[in-house]
């Protein structure tokens, strides 16, 4: 199973950057350059990619 991360409060989604994470408004485009193989990987991501946001508030983890 795969994993994608949007950030709730803009409806933007985690995909790869050039130096490291980006932001898209694409769920197709998270889904092809942004997925994360393991579930924790996208939570501790999300949470070291700006210090303080929190699960269920800030972002989501979604299943594909």
């Amino acid at each position: 199973m795969a994993y994608i991360v949007k950030l709730t409060p803009d409806n933007l989604y985690f995909t790869a950057g050039e130096d490291g994470v980006a932001t898209t408004a694409s769920r197709q485009e998270a889904i092809e350059n942004g997925q994360f193989e393991e579930y924790e990987s996208a939570k501790l991501t999300a949470e070291s990619w700006s210090g303080g946001m929190q699960l269920g508030r800030d972002y989501i983890i979604e299943n594909i």
